[in-house]
């Protein structure tokens, strides 16, 4: 935690911010130890300074870029679940029901006939 006393809370939700936007980690702890600050301080000044945890900064990212790999890709579940990081295609099924309230192929058949 020395090196960020140097600087303002806000670089620091900056640094964590471009992190999760490029996909660099994909939960808090990861995140932590490539910022080099515990998951807890991590957490806490996110929390404070946008009124997030970095747990659902994380998953909302992972939603759009889930929804943009379904929506304009003709990728496979087990393909996405390569290019996103999740362990197999079966935990990517049940992230997908439980945030987009379908499985994929549900959402992208979905999304199709609506655009047709």
């Amino acid at each position: 935690m020395k090196f960020f006393s140097k600087f303002s809370k806000k670089i620091i939700v900056g640094m964590i911010l471009v992190c999760i936007v490029t996909m660099m980690s994909t939960s808090a702890f990861a995140l932590g130890r490539k910022l080099c600050i515990t998951p807890r301080y991590l957490s806490i000044v996110c929390q404070k300074e946008t009124g997030k945890t970095p747990s659902e900064w994380i998953r909302e990212k992972t939603v759009g870029h889930i929804r943009h790999y379904l929506l304009n890709t003709t990728l496979s579940v087990k393909e996405i679940c390569s290019v996103l990081d999740f362990p197999n295609s079966s935990f990517l099924c049940k992230f997908t029901k439980k945030y987009l309230g379908m499985s994929p192929m549900a959402f992208r058949q979905k999304n199709e006939k609506s655009n047709a």
